[in-house]
């Protein structure tokens, strides 16, 4: 609220003399606070408008403009965001690429490893093996000449030789390299060998390629590797030094010593590459010259060549650029040989250009070879022309050399007349201005197009020419006109997804460039209400009951394709459970509802052919429709992952974009342990609960002046929750605030007392007696309600409270409307009626349950423990230690609170006793005392009523006449005679009368008295998973072992502590975690735990102990019995040593989350026992002999089924895995295509959303490896898992495994009758695998760290 005009320059003043309006601390001008404005836009996710400035022509003022101007200005921002971001870089391997390109991997100084070979760790394998080396990646048979080259008959014929089998004295290298060294074979690479010639002539370039180091020396090992730049990376290529020969003759590149292999090497290192000697055939210059570089390639067309066509040639030569050119191509494909001694379609190289004079004229001449080292142009300045005698000796004999080597020279205007192009390539393109003063700047980008997302194609297609990748640059600086009309060169680079050369099929390609101008909630309840109708009794449902519900409820008719698949729905629910239960509760399947609804009226309302799918140029109009910003790279990945024909279903649609939209839930605890560690969860810094901030959306009320109202717990029906009103009284409720309730609201009046309230109609006497206990503890009060709020100037119906739950310190944000009926409160009602801090407390705590009804009968301790997140114990009353009296005055004395409750009737209802205590009540216990009475010592326990009123009538009651035998002063402090709801009794008494007792406490210091020693806790979380992890008590044999196990250490406790240290010296508490929104949903487990000493002979296992172990083993400590409650403890004695507490349920097969805290005097080191974690372990893989013909035979398979292009989609591989090579072993109908898109996607190295042969023969082999795993561990014979065989058949795949992961893999991939098909088998195992190696290849180790691109590919296609 603004400050009062008078009270402005009094503030003013005042915060003048305290510094305010000084540079450090500048006053807020119109009051207007950055950083409060900046954090509000960040919250909104809004751009800040300035209202006290505005964008309009008030802003600009009068006579400045005309007002036809006015009406022209537009306000714009500097910057608006780009929507082609930074597109993801491929598959994991290709977010390693980039990350490692950064760091200079891929560079020529660092170059990559061609198919992971590294040429040093191969040398000295070999050399330490004494074994020349054979490449099996390029291997010396016929797949590496390839088809087509060689008839059958000559391919019988070849042998692989070395060099030492070839040639009496190999070498690598003779006198230098020269142009001169080689001919041509029988491939057609002439471009390749021009290229070379070109080499040749830069030195410096020359060996970057060529490592010169190499020899055929001491070290030789058959191993030779080279360098070449392949599209945006320099990679090394190792090979082995056989090369194919008949009759002992090179049939390849050939030296023309025999005795120099360098040529030979090189041309097998770049036929690797390729994919085969075959796939070199016919290319041009220009494609070797960028290889041989990574730099710029300027090609010119001679036909119409530029008229600084010579000085840029000059220039060239001058700059270490590397040229080539190729003659016109003639009629037919062959290269013939025409009357001027030139080669149709033939590639060469241009070694030279020279300027000469010839009978006083200037001629500009070029020189020209033919890598075939021999067959000249005889044409003017040939070999034999005339015209060289009209030049000076000094140029003759400079330039003439008569010879057949394939060199010759001639005129400038000969070269453009019977050649077609010319291909320079330099590292930096500052030959094309002559200028070495300004440096040019170099931007690379990857990118793709794709059908029907990004491939647009051409200008003329105007509908689809915007979805083409576009990029945004930004040009600064003058440049000077010595530069030139030119000052940018643009390279569009097609990149290859085919190992093979020979595949690749190059489009017709360009790129066009354009100027950017500066211009340019009854719904919800109706579906609650459906939702209970078909969900479990536990409100619940799991992937099968979603499937019923999406295909036959809530989208019948709108699906064509079959409907959701099984695999789709577990998905679904993977990305929705945020409690990681498996299963969706209300809430979620309410918000997923809400998201398929939207999903679908986007997908029909972008689905303009009216085909009931979406093109995938649509699916790119449904996703801006739906507001989501997608790069093309991610739509391309997209299209690959979801679409089939190029098209994308209902089903589908809906899928990817949940997927894009949630990858929440397991984001949400990630991101909780992640916070738990850095102090996040604490009292100091709590979570918030349902991310609701308080400062935050009290900072927006106010600037907005509004009450808030909060939507996550709203005023309405759902709130109060079932069976607390009947539905005549629910329509009379009114949910009113506080000053709509009372004349003159306050949040507390003259502090906080257990006599401030009573209760109201809900049964939650357990809660408010814990909050009478609550009241004697200033220090715990503040921190669970925080007293700087109030109805004040800041009042925005805006209040909050915090609550330990489960391990973590919540802040719990509510609204301020209560319910009410004729204008009274309906629950807590405080004794004043302006007084609140009660009411909304207890609404609090009822958002925290999930409504008021949900906190309808209890026991203190759950509430105490969530007050103070401490220690409890729990005393049964019917056998109370000897030492009780002492217990309770050393917890009175040590800030502890305390709770009771009377045993139960014979029915549910409280009934007043004769005495005046009520059957199955909660009490709080205020106090205790020890009086003086007729000479004897009486100890006495004070205890509160939370109804306010109703108390004991026995001996020591108000009215008792036993007070008057006690001292004046004991009974003026002790004794107050009002019906209030407290009294007094003896220790007997409340021994006889009430059922049990619960303290709690910061720290247990109250059990032995001993002040000087600190406790010191260690705290676990855990899960049982029915058939995984939850192997019942002790009487279950087999199975008790894979319960969750926690290994402890014990250190000797310090002298000074142990002379103090009682009987007892450690409590182990197990605590149920409930995975169910509401509190009157959970069921608590009878659960308990067991204790056991690990001897010396122990002290190297590592993992789970098996179930021998325990059959040989009886435990040193354990629970007395299993309870259905919340909690158990124990306080127990151990010696220090190390130990095994395992947790268990009483029956096998529950499961439940649980928290083990272990508090102790000495020094405790605790960490869970299976033995997974982090660690991944392949096991040995044994290659049987012959498998490499066996491969040979998936790969003959394999081309029977695949595409032209040797590949297979999804839907190819599921009709393959379902029809042949699993069929008969299938039993639940096969793979789903959702599930084959799964593999393909895992399996995919190239990301085209297809298999090739190489790919397909190793997924193969995978399957059938997790095939007969699957069947070994089928103990069984059902064809199918049981949770518990799976455990068994990952550890039989050589992998280890968490319990954790073992239960979230159960969740994911089992049924809900707990078992695992063959299909989900391989699913989950093929998945297990591969993100492990992802997560070795993109982390340290242990930490892994995404860019959100990087992120959003690893989730959206992986």
């Amino acid at each position: 609220m603004p400050v009062p005009g008078a009270c402005m320059n009094i503030l003013e003043a005042r915060q003048k003399q305290e510094g305010y309006g000084s540079i450090t601390n500048p006053e807020k001008f119109l009051n207007q606070n950055y950083m409060e404005l900046k954090q509000y836009c960040l919250i909104k996710g809004v751009r800040y408008i300035d209202d006290m400035f505005p964008p309009d022509v008030r802003s600009i003022g009068q006579g400045l403009l005309s007002p036809a101007d006015l009406k022209r200005v537009q306000w714009l921002r500097p910057w608006a965001p780009n929507t082609a971001t930074m597109p993801v870089p491929g598959a994991c391997m290709n977010i390693l690429e980039a990350r490692q390109k950064q760091e200079g991997y891929g560079s020529i100084t660092n170059p990559e490893k061609f198919l992971n070979q590294n040429y040093m760790e191969l040398k000295q394998y070999c050399l330490i093996k004494g074994v020349r080396y054979i490449d099996d990646m390029f291997p010396p048979d016929v797949r590496s000449i390839g088809q087509g080259l060689l008839s059958p008959a000559d391919l019988k014929r070849v042998e692989w030789l070395r060099p030492r089998k070839i040639a009496p004295n190999p070498d690598f290298v003779l006198d230098g390299i020269s142009r001169f060294d080689f001919g041509q074979g029988i491939v057609g690479d002439c471009w390749f060998l021009a290229s070379i010639g070109a080499l040749t002539f830069q030195t410096e370039v020359l060996g970057q390629v060529v490592p010169l180091e190499q020899a055929f020396d001491d070290s030789y090992c058959g191993l030779f590797h080279f360098r070449f730049w392949r599209f945006g990376r320099w990679v090394d290529v190792v090979i082995d030094d056989k090369l194919p020969t008949i009759n002992g003759r090179l049939i390849f590149v050939h030296s023309k010593d025999p005795n120099e292999f360098w040529p030979a090497l090189m041309e097998k290192a770049y036929a690797k590459v390729c994919g085969s000697y075959t796939d070199m055939s016919a290319g041009t210059p220009a494609e070797a010259l960028m290889d041989f570089t990574g730099g710029v390639h300027m090609c010119v067309q001679l036909g119409s060549p530029p008229q600084n066509l010579w000085e840029l040639m000059c220039r060239a030569g001058q700059s270490k650029s590397l040229m080539g050119c190729g003659t016109h191509e003639g009629e037919t494909s062959e290269n013939t040989v025409l009357p001027n001694g030139l080669v149709q379609g033939h590639a060469y190289t241009v070694t030279g250009v020279k300027q000469m004079k010839s009978q006083g004229k200037p001629i500009n001449l070029v020189r020209l070879w033919n890598p075939w080292g021999k067959g000249e142009w005889t044409g003017d300045w040939s070999d034999q022309s005339s015209l060289w005698k009209t030049v000076s000796a000094e140029d003759r004999e400079m330039c003439l050399s008569v010879a057949d080597d394939g060199e010759f020279w001639m005129t400038l205007e000969d070269f453009c007349k019977f050649y077609s192009d010319l291909d320079i390539c330099c590292l930096c393109p500052s030959f094309l201005d002559g200028s070495s003063s300004c440096h040019w700047k170099s931007s690379f980008y990857d990118g793709r197009w794709v059908a029907g997302t990004t491939a647009g194609g051409c200008m003329n297609n105007r509908d689809s020419f915007w979805t083409n990748p576009q990029y945004r640059v930004k040009v600064d600086g003058d440049y000077p006109e010595k530069i030139g009309t030119k000052n940018m060169l643009v390279s569009l680079m097609q990149k290859p997804d085919k190992r093979n050369r020979r595949l690749v099929q190059n489009l017709h390609i360009g790129f066009s460039v354009f100027e950017e101008t500066n211009g340019d909630a009854n719904e919800d309840v109706k579906k609650r209400n459906f939702f209970r109708q078909h969900s479990d009794k536990y409100e619940e449902v799991d992937a099968a009951q979603l499937q019923i519900l999406l295909n036959n409820e809530i989208l019948k008719g709108d699906l064509k394709s079959g409907g959701f698949s099984l695999d789709a729905c577990r998905s679904m629910v993977a990305l929705m459970d945020t409690s990681i239960t498996g299963k969706l509760n209300g809430q979620e399947f309410v918000r997923l509802w809400n998201k398929v609804v939207n999903y679908r009226d986007i997908f029909f309302r972008t689905d303009v052919s009216r085909t009931g799918t979406l093109s995938l140029s649509e699916l790119r109009n449904a996703f801006i429709a739906s507001g989501a910003k997608v790069s093309d790279d991610m739509l391309n990945l997209m299209a690959l992952r979801y679409a089939s024909a190029g098209q994308v279903t209902l089903e589908s649609f809906i899928s990817l974009i949940l997927r894009l939209d949630c990858m929440y839930s397991v984001c949400m605890n990630i991101i909780n342990a992640r916070h738990k560690k850095d102090g996040f969860g604490t009292v100091a810094n709590p979570e918030k609960l349902f991310n609701q901030d308080f400062q935050m959306l009290k900072q927006y009320c106010i600037i907005n002046r509004v009450r808030y109202i909060d939507d996550v717990f709203p005023p309405d029906r759902v709130s109060i929750g079932k069976d607390v009103l009947d539905p005549e009284d629910v329509t009379r409720v009114v949910w009113k605030r506080p000053p709509k309730i009372a004349p003159n609201p306050c949040f507390s009046v003259d502090g906080m007392s257990r006599f401030d309230f009573g209760q109201g109609i809900i049964g939650n006497c357990w809660f408010l007696a814990s909050i009478g206990a609550l009241t004697f503890q200033d220090h715990i009060l503040q921190q669970v309600v925080p007293q700087d709020q109030d109805f004040d100037e800041q009042y925005c119906g805006l209040f909050h409270f915090r609550f330990w739950r489960f391990g973590r310190w919540v802040d719990v944000v509510i609204d301020d409307k209560l319910p009410t009926i004729n204008d009274r409160l309906l629950f807590v009602h405080s004794k004043d009626p302006n007084e609140f801090w009660p009411a909304l407390l207890e609404k609090a705590y009822a958002k925290v349950c999930g409504s008021y009804s949900d906190m309808i009968a209890g026991t203190p301790a759950e509430a105490l423990v969530d007050f103070t997140g401490g220690v409890h114990i729990c005393v049964q009353l019917s056998e109370p230690p000897p030492h009780l009296w002492e217990m309770m005055y050393r917890a009175g004395q040590s800030k502890s609170l305390m709770g009771c409750g009377t045993p139960k009737g014979e029915t549910s209802a409280n009934t007043v006793l004769p005495n005046g205590l009520v059957e199955g009540h909660a009490y709080a216990v205020t106090g205790v005392k020890q009086v003086m009475s007729g000479g004897q010592a009486v100890s006495l326990v004070r205890l509160w009523n939370p109804w306010g009123q109703g108390e004991w009538n026995g001996n020591w009651s108000d009215r008792s006449s036993l007070w008057q035998t006690v001292s004046r002063q004991d009974r003026e402090l002790c004794l107050s005679v009002c019906d209030n709801g407290e009294f007094w009794m003896t220790l007997e008494d409340f021994c006889r009368f009430y059922s049990d007792l619960d303290i709690c406490c910061l720290c247990p210091d109250f059990l032995d008295g001993s002040s000087s020693c600190h406790w010191k806790t260690s705290f676990y979380e855990g899960r049982w998973v029915a058939g995984t992890t939850a192997g019942g008590c002790m009487n279950n044999r087999e199975s008790f072992w894979t319960n969750p196990q926690y290994r402890i250490r014990i250190e000797k406790l310090l002298d000074e502590c142990s002379s103090k240290q009682g009987e007892k010296n450690m409590l182990v508490s197990l605590m149920q975690k409930p995975d169910k929104r509401n509190r009157r949903l959970v069921q608590n487990l009878h659960i308990g735990f067991s204790v056991f000493e690990l001897t010396g002979q122990y002290a190297g296992h590592r993992g789970k102990f098996p179930a021998s172990f325990f059959s040989s083993h009886a435990p040193v400590a354990q629970t007395k019995t299993y309870l259905n409650s919340r909690e158990v403890m124990e306080f127990i004695t151990l010696e220090p040593g190390e130990y095994l507490i395992v947790p268990s349920t009483f029956n096998p097969n529950e499961t439940a989350s649980f928290i083990l805290t272990i508090l102790s005097k000495s020094e405790t080191h605790i960490h869970e026992n299976s033995g997974g974690g982090h660690e991944h372990r392949e096991g040995e893989q044994h290659t049987p002999s012959g498998e490499g013909g066996d491969d040979e035979n998936k790969r003959t398979f394999f081309r029977q089924f695949s595409d032209k292009y040797e590949e297979v989609d999804a839907e190819q591989l599921q009709s393959l895995l379902n029809d042949n090579i699993l069929k008969g072993n299938l039993k639940s109908g096969g793979f789903t295509i959702d599930a084959c898109r799964s593999m393909v996607a895992l399996m995919d190295t190239s990301i085209t959303g297809k298999l090739n042969s190489e790919e397909f023969v190793r997924l193969w082999k995978k399957i059938v490896i997790y095939k007969d795993i699957f069947f070994l561990t089928d103990i069984s014979q059902t064809g199918t898992l049981s949770l518990m065989e799976l455990r068994n058949a990952i550890m039989a795949s050589g992998k280890t495994i968490s319990d954790e992961m073992l239960n979230l893999m159960a969740l994911r991939y089992g049924s809900s009758s707990g078992v695992i098909t063959l299909e989900n088998f391989i699913n989950l195992m093929l998945r297990f695998e591969y993100m492990n190696k992802i997560f070795r290849q993109l982390s340290d180790g242990t930490i892994m760290t995404l860019r959100e691109q990087e992120w959003m590919y690893i989730s959206m296609y992986t």
